[in-house]
């Protein structure tokens, strides 16, 4: 056994100094085991754990990156190098083969802060939801205005920019968009707004006004209305909707309910929300609001299937809930190496068709 080296003043003592000295009480060490031994990243920063597992001395992979709110962190994401270890699998000292991956989970937000502000980074997910338009139809030479409900599960407080646009088939560049506070005639335009932070996966929930102006000579056609809601310190918690339009005919309805994407295990949740699917599969986790009060019975199915992606819902299609938050598990395998594609998902009340959400999941 090589000679065991002296700990300096200050110096943490590990287990594997432990289990020397134990091993040498014991009458020596016991035949070395096979594989390499997983390091101690514990308290390091994710760019600083990713650099000792990779290196060629020890020739490990970095895994699958949560934080602590089970959202999937992209390790190259902006900000997320700063992010604090707080748990790894496997342990410290666990003999690995080379070249095995290790999770890790991290600290829900960066001290120090990136972006405006400075302050912890916020980490989480942004929702925004249809739009409720006014009532009645949608004329040429009109002013309307449109409120879609933000909702933001987002660990900090935080500032998001809004970006409001619209675009039709006739006079496309006469078609005006802006977010408004407070009431005409005295609406005064807005670029930014602030959501306090709460955790998933409720959230917090605010409206968002906006302002669309029809130009004339486009009655019958059809047009857009867009709003874009991007963290100011984050930029990859980013959300949109978008409201299809024909002029001259009545606002489009909200759906009863809303699907939004919640976690992935096993995957990677890229910036513009595409989800990057695993080996052998990603479990994908969702939760949809609900307009009735449970119990109650909801199917979830597919409205079209990304070829060379096969997916299929946790349980069986039909699910239910006794709240007004369905959450639902689809599971996600791959064939070789397809093209990227979208994967739409649909969940509908059991008894009243009418009653139904849809979401596009990008796949790659």
């Amino acid at each position: 056994m090589a000679p065991i080296s002296h700990v300096n003043p200050g110096e943490v003592i590990r287990a594997s100094l432990i289990n020397q000295l134990i091993d040498v009480a014991n009458g020596g060490a016991a035949a070395p085991a096979s594989g390499v031994a997983v390091p101690d990243v514990f308290g390091l920063q994710l760019a600083q754990a990713r650099a000792i597992l990779t290196q060629l001395s020890v020739n490990l992979t970095l895994g699958s990156v949560f934080d602590v709110f089970g959202t999937a962190i992209n390790p190259s994401g902006v900000g997320s190098g700063g992010l604090l270890v707080l748990g790894q699998a496997p342990p410290a000292q666990t003999r690995v083969p080379v070249g095995s991956p290790v999770n890790l989970t991290v600290a829900g937000s960066q001290s120090g802060g990136g972006g405006s502000g400075g302050g912890p980074q916020p980490v989480g997910d942004l929702f925004v939801k249809d739009p409720t338009g006014p009532a009645g139809n949608i004329n040429q030479k009109n002013t309307y205005i449109f409120k879609f409900p933000v909702t933001a599960a987002v660990s900090v407080e935080e500032k998001y920019n809004l970006k409001a646009t619209a675009l039709g088939i006739s006079h496309p560049s006469e078609w005006k968009a802006r977010a408004v506070t407070g009431t005409a005639p005295n609406l005064q335009e807005i670029t930014e707004i602030t959501i306090p932070a709460a955790p998933p996966p409720n959230g917090t929930t605010v409206e968002v006004a906006v302002e669309l102006t029809v130009p004339d000579g486009t009655n019958g056609t059809a047009g857009s209305l867009t709003l874009k809601v991007t963290s100011q310190r984050n930029p990859s918690i980013s959300d949109d909707s978008t409201a299809q339009i024909t002029v001259g005919s009545a606002a489009p309805t909200p759906q009863a309910i809303t699907v939004q994407y919640q976690s992935v295990t096993n995957g990677v949740k890229q910036q513009d929300g595409t989800v990057s699917v695993g080996s052998p599969k990603s479990r994908i986790t969702y939760q949809a609001q609900v307009p009735d009060l449970g119990p109650k019975a909801y199917d979830v199915t597919f409205d079209a299937t990304p070829a060379g992606f096969t997916p299929t819902v946790v349980g069986g299609t039909d699910t239910t809930t006794g709240s007004k938050v369905l959450v639902f598990n689809i599971d996600v395998t791959k064939a070789g190496t397809p093209s990227p594609g979208t994967l739409k998902i649909r969940v509908t009340d059991h008894t009243d068709v009418s009653k139904f959400g849809t979401l596009d999941q990008k796949l790659a």
